[in-house]
């Protein structure tokens, strides 16, 4: 079945977890009503339809995992409203459009994971805001454009993973040499070109260095 639009009345829910079901149907808008929601996990089901622009709403959100669904359409613009979110999980789904650059607003987020959908356009250089990102995973969709140096401001970066994405284009910034904390980078299967910068050795705790098939 379906998440019934009746949720919207729930105002002190602050967890709902639906994850690994058989739900099908959109997410419905009436949980932009939900204001004191905290975590809204709806991973591995069926669902489509696309994300509600009403989840700028919920200002006390800090876990929105709903990977591993059948969701289309683009990021809304208004998640930017976020602060407080901390994980962004929608990877093994159907979206397209562009990553919004109002992403790079949500200061507190750690985890932002969007493998495995049809997102295009360019890496926004705002995600350079977010001081706490520790994961950036946008494999295997269809991004294009320049790697932003702006990427090396995330000083709290352990893993970095583009790869799949052949439309990206030009050299490997130096400025990533800054990532301190990295342990993971994967730029496999992309269209980079030139040299590897020597920053990158700054990189002192990488383990995994793949920029194969380029």
């Amino acid at each position: 079945g379906s998440i019934p639009s009746e949720v919207g009345m729930l105002s002190d829910l602050e967890h709902l977890f639906l994850f690994e079901n058989d739900i099908t149907g959109s997410i419905p808008s009436t949980l932009g009503s939900c204001t004191s929601l905290s975590q809204l996990a709806l991973s591995q089901n069926a669902i489509n339809g696309t994300i509600f622009s009403e989840i700028g709403l919920l200002t006390n959100l800090v876990d929105f995992i709903a990977d591993s669904n059948e969701i289309t359409g683009s990021i809304p613009s208004t998640i930017g409203i976020l602060h407080n979110m901390t994980r962004l999980k929608l990877n093994n789904n159907e979206m397209v459009g562009s990553i919004p650059t109002t992403l790079g607003s949500c200061t507190s987020l750690q985890d932002l994971i969007l493998d495995l959908n049809h997102f295009q356009g360019n890496i926004p250089s705002e995600i350079g805001f977010l001081g706490r990102l520790e994961i950036l995973s946008l494999g295997l969709n269809k991004i294009g454009g320049r790697i932003p140096s702006h990427l090396g401001k995330c000083k709290n970066l352990k893993t970095m993973i583009l790869s799949g994405n052949g439309e990206i284009s030009g050299t490997l910034p130096s400025e990533l040499g800054s990532l301190s904390n990295l342990t993971h980078l994967n730029f496999m299967d992309t269209g980079l070109t030139g040299t590897i910068p020597s920053e990158i050795c700054s990189m002192q705790k990488l383990i995994n260095l793949d920029l194969k098939t380029n």
